[in-house]
């Protein structure tokens, strides 16, 4: 039997593309999802601490990642999932940020900072397409990327440390902390302390800690109903850990707690 290569006219590419998906859908096929294209974007912010911005994509698009790059090298990847208050019409406008205290330490003039999405720089307000930072840090590029290799991650506020899944002294540490605080709070006020946010998320997502965190999250069900009565409680609770040798700092929100030194 001879083949031959012919043209085909639209109807029949349309019916011959409509039977290639019936069957794609019988046998369970589906066509790759393609990646969010990013419609308009802008770097807001290019400075210690915070590098920010927004970029637009089709509605309903999946989160977007978005890299910080010094000069080839990715050194931090985020992702564009949160609203941000910017209007684009049939668009979800989405923010970013990432976190580079320790960044300033590594780079200097000769280094070309970006911000890059889909494989595209973002504009950087008032600053083109890249960042060339205005002083030297005063330690070697490589020495970064070196850390960034070794397992070293950015913390949540920026800072260059090892990364908490692989920081086990600091894992026996903190735990010890915890199962203190949360025997304390249990025996003295009646509540079971259980983790919370970032914490949990890395219980129950990592079967652990997330690398870049620095702290664990816990938290109580108080019985009080009343705003005012609960604050009451959590200050007289702030008080009965600090005279029991315990280092708290009290916020309008929550209470933070360091080492324990008894």
């Amino acid at each position: 039997m001879n083949s031959s290569l012919l043209p085909l006219s639209g109807r029949i590419k349309g019916a011959v593309r409509e039977r290639a998906a019936r069957a794609a859908r019988r046998l369970g096929v589906q066509r790759a999802r393609p990646m969010p294209t990013v419609r308009v974007g802008v770097v807001e912010t290019f400075e210690r601490p915070w590098v920010e911005g927004w970029i637009a994509v089709p509605v309903g698009a999946p989160a977007v990642p978005v890299s910080l790059r010094v000069n080839t090298t990715d050194v931090l990847t985020t992702w564009a999932s949160d609203p941000a208050r910017r209007r684009v019409p049939k668009s979800d406008v989405r923010r970013f940020r990432f976190a580079v205290n320790s960044l300033w330490d590594y780079v200097g003039p000769e280094d070309r900072l970006s911000v890059v999405v889909d494989g595209a720089r973002l504009p950087i307000a008032r600053h083109g397409t890249y960042y060339r930072p205005q002083a030297d840090g005063g330690r070697p590029f490589a020495e970064l990327t070196g850390k960034l290799r070794d397992g070293h991650v950015f913390s949540r506020t920026g800072w260059l440390q090892l990364s908490k899944k692989l920081d086990t002294a600091w894992q026996r540490r903190v735990m010890t902390q915890v199962g203190r605080v949360s025997e304390f709070v249990a025996d003295r006020f009646g509540y079971a302390p259980f983790f919370v946010y970032g914490t949990l998320l890395g219980a129950v997502r990592e079967g652990g800690v997330i690398g870049h965190d620095s702290d664990l999250d816990l938290a109580y069900v108080s019985t009080f109903s009343s705003g005012a009565d609960a604050a009451r409680e959590l200050r007289d609770i702030a008080f009965a850990l600090i005279e029991n040798g315990y280092r708290v700092r009290a916020h309008r929100t929550h209470l933070s707690g360091r080492d324990v030194i008894r």
